[in-house]
């Protein structure tokens, strides 16, 4: 399902559309690592702006 940028992506909708595993994601924000995220108590929630922007940030340009 596709979500406006206002709304936010749970845990599992975020992993989907970066192509990764949950426990990744997990994992990272236990490392301090990935996408920008909003916690409300025991909630993880992801803005889809901020998961545009890691993955934009993530890209690597090869050297010609």
């Amino acid at each position: 399902m596709v979500k406006s940028m206002d709304e936010l992506l749970t845990d599992r909708e975020a992993a989907r559309l970066l192509n990764l595993k949950v426990q990744t994601l997990r994992n990272w924000r236990f490392q301090g690592r990935g996408p920008a995220y909003h916690k409300f108590g025991a909630a993880v929630r992801y803005a889809m702006e901020d998961i545009k922007a890691y993955r934009d940030q993530s890209r690597v340009s090869p050297q010609q």
